[in-house]
């Protein structure tokens, strides 16, 4: 039987989940992140002598999205001027950072409402999206629990996600955080037949010389093309429409030196409890498999 995937069961463990308001101004609802109040935040810029910053938590703006509130927390990557990596257009978020010389944004759970393009910058992140996913080319990505804890939890820059990191050096190897990308939902999930009928998204498309460190989850199917590397598990569900994955120009999936508990992959089940433990969930495992 087909596992459900169902990113909307996943927006109550993201540390960082992305809207937008009535004015089309992009929201963040942050939780779990140290010195962070949960709640809902602007993602704004401030004003940096005569240049400046984007990727700014602050409650309030003005009309033109700089903070005229305290900044709670610093989103995205230390520039004194940087364009917007965040950007959101039609149902869909881009993200495009030019350098890769530092982490584009705070490590974490990211969940979007709506389909993601990922094109550049450097990225220590769970993504996880409603819709669709399109990533690559000049971009790296590693699963906050594939990065080392210096990475994802040890930032003088970005504020720690509590849920993942149990310190500055030491992460707590939450499930959730194996995941490189995940993409698709369905508005009803508790059969197999009824969230296909509803099914949203679930696309994972890998552009040409696109690696990625981290479980890949697609609710429908998975298409590669050029030099793809994967370092772990892979999962096209099938769910929606026009389900057939296509592994094209040479991929690898390299699980070399992986554990169990890296590349085991965890979906919550069909429960309507959201406290999923080890004895309440469903896991896909791969035991063995050959592309010819």
């Amino acid at each position: 039987q087909k596992p459900i995937i169902n990113a909307s069961s996943y927006e109550s463990q993201a540390n960082y989940v992305f809207s937008v308001n009535a004015q089309n101004q992009i929201m963040v609802y942050i939780r779990s992140v140290n010195g962070v109040t949960e709640g809902s935040y602007h993602l704004a810029k401030k004003k940096i002598g005569n240049n400046q910053a984007w990727g700014y938590l602050c409650k309030t703006v003005d009309s033109n999205n700089f903070c005229t509130s305290d900044v709670v927390a610093n989103f995205g990557s230390q520039k004194t001027y940087v364009n917007e990596i965040i950007t959101y257009s039609n149902g869909t978020w881009t993200l495009n950072d030019n350098q890769q010389n530092m982490n584009s944004l705070a490590g974490g759970i990211l969940f979007f409402k709506g389909s993601v393009n990922l094109s550049q910058g450097k990225y220590v992140n769970t993504f996880i999206s409603t819709g669709n996913i399109e990533y690559g080319t000049s971009i790296t990505l590693s699963a906050p629990n594939y990065a080392d804890a210096s990475q994802t939890c040890g930032s003088t820059y970005y504020p720690t996600p509590s849920n993942l990191c149990s310190s500055k050096t030491t992460l707590t190897l939450a499930s959730l955080a194996n995941i490189a990308l995940l993409a698709g939902s369905c508005t009803d999930a508790s059969t197999i037949e009824k969230c296909s009928a509803s099914y949203n998204g679930g696309d994972i498309v890998l552009k040409s010389s696109a690696t990625i460190l981290g479980n890949i989850i697609a609710g429908n199917k998975i298409t590669t093309s050029g030099n793809t590397n994967v370092k772990g598990s892979m999962l096209a569900a099938a769910l929606g429409q026009n389900s057939g994955s296509t592994f094209g120009g040479g991929t690898t999936i390299d699980m070399n030196g992986l554990g169990e508990d890296k590349t085991t992959i965890t979906v919550p089940s069909n429960e309507e409890d959201d406290n999923q433990s080890e004895s309440t969930t469903e896991r896909v495992k791969i035991k063995w498999a050959r592309y010819i």
